[in-house]
């Protein structure tokens, strides 16, 4: 099937699914979860990155299924739990933190 997909962007594409390498919004959100004093969800990510949750949510599941090195330490994204987010509407929502591996 033919694309109208750049050449540049298919060998950006490539390299990043080669190298396990995160994307740039992948590393904003794990920056994110890595230092947040308590697990967030993903309203509260959504609100300190400034960014809509639904480009937030599939960042979160592709950190979810896939090896992440960061500075030299292998890590991996789990669900932390459940609490009341504090961010309306106050849902009860999944939290994340990242573990060593």
């Amino acid at each position: 099937m033919k694309t109208n997909v750049r050449d540049t962007s298919l060998l950006a594409y490539y390299d990043i699914k080669d190298n396990n390498a995160m994307s740039n919004m992948q590393e904003q959100v794990f920056r994110v979860i890595l230092f947040s004093d308590e697990p967030p969800t993903n309203k509260e990510i959504s609100t300190l990155l400034d960014i809509p949750i639904n480009s937030i949510t599939p960042r979160v599941n592709e950190l979810r299924n896939m090896p992440i090195h960061f500075r030299g330490i292998n890590y991996r994204v789990v669900t932390a739990g459940r609490r009341y987010c504090t961010i309306k509407p106050f849902r009860l929502s999944y939290t994340w933190r990242a573990e060593e591996v």
